[in-house]
Formats: structure tokens, C-alpha cells, sequence
């Protein structure tokens, strides 16, 4: 099946918008996958020291116990040792989950500047124009990176087909209404 026309403006429009959102978050992007890898590295580290802490401990300093507390000693603490492990990991990874999560919050709130938005909207189909200043809600506030993102979504999952749908039953309820010719009447039996 070949493209129509109407889908290569709307693809020329996407690769636009997605140009534009991926230069002004790349910076962003990279150092929050610089700061994840460079931690998760470095409690890796701490983790593999933490745990060769406990394998190595000797429990012959429990002389004053039992030897059968000294068994199970030898027997649950790397246990221990592992199950402490498993929680700081967990805690580390809540910790990364958290800054990726900031960071692209923060990402999304960056303000486009004007020439860049200017070069765009020269870029983009009337459809995909309609599109983005139906995303724009406030116009109070100037256009973000989200605003742009949002975009991209909202012209993948077909709102320019809504928005004109919308437009034709705007239309539809505001035309007036013929009141010489009554509306048929269904007669039942």
C-alpha cells in the first residue's frame, strides 16, 4: 500500500516535532544515563564488597556460644548478608527510578524558544498545526517540551480526524433547524 499524500506531511510533520523534542532533551537524556549507569556501577561494587564481607566472617569469636549456635550462625548469616544486599539494591534502584523520573519532568518543562518554534510550525501540515494548538491549552504560558510530546501522541493516535469530526458536529448542532417540515413520524403497530 502506498502512502498518501496526507500521510507523508503527517510523517514529514512527526519526524519534525520528534527532531526538535530530541535536541532540546538529548542534554538531559545523556546525563541521566550517565549519573544511572555510573551509580548502579558503584553500588554493584558495594554490594559485591558487602557481601565478600560476609562470606569471610569467621564465627569462631562466638566460642562463648553453643557450638550449635555456632552452626547456625555459619548456616543463616549469609542469608542475612544477601537479604541485606537485596533491600539497599532495592532502595538504590527506587533511588534511580525516582531521578529518571525528576529528570524527565524536567525535560518535559523546558520552554521552546521562539526561533525554534518558528522553524517548526514552517515544518509542520495544517493538520498537524490544528494538532498542536489543540495541545497548547494555555496560552497564558509559552510552548514546552511536553506540549510537543504531547503532540507527537495525539497525531499518532488520529486527532486531527477528531478534531475535525468535532468541527462537523459543532457545526451540525449550530445550523438551524427547518421548522416547515416536521421530522417524519414512525407509526408501530
Amino acid at each position: 500500500m502506498r502512502p498518501t499524500p496526507k500521510d507523508a506531511t503527517s510523517a514529514s510533520s512527526l519526524s519534525a516535532l520528534r527532531g526538535l523534542v530530541l535536541r532540546l532533551t538529548a542534554t538531559s537524556k545523556i546525563i541521566c544515563a550517565v549519573v544511572i549507569i555510573v551509580v548502579a556501577m558503584v553500588a554493584y561494587h558495594l554490594l559485591g564488597s558487602l557481601l565478600s564481607f560476609g562470606k569471610g566472617l569467621d564465627y569462631a569469636a562466638l566460642g562463648g556460644f553453643s557450638a550449635q549456635a555456632t552452626e547456625l550462625a555459619k548456616q543463616y548469616m549469609p542469608l542475612f548478608w544477601w537479604g541485606l544486599a537485596i533491600v539497599i539494591a532495592l532502595a538504590v534502584l527506587s533511588i534511580l527510578y525516582r531521578y529518571a523520573c525528576a529528570s524527565h519532568q524536567s525535560a518535559k518543562h523546558r520552554i521552546v524558544n521562539a526561533d525554534d518554534f518558528t522553524q517548526l510550525t514552517r515544518q509542520l501540515s495544517p493538520e498537524a498545526r490544528e494538532v498542536l494548538a489543540w495541545a497548547w491549552e494555555d496560552r497564558r504560558h509559552p510552548v514546552t517540551v511536553g506540549i510537543l510530546q504531547r503532540t507527537i501522541q495525539e497525531l499518532r493516535s488520529g486527532r486531527s480526524g477528531k478534531i475535525h469530526l468535532a468541527n462537523t458536529h459543532a457545526q451540525a448542532l449550530a445550523a438551524p433547524i427547518d421548522i416547515a417540515a416536521p421530522a417524519p413520524h414512525i407509526v408501530r403497530p
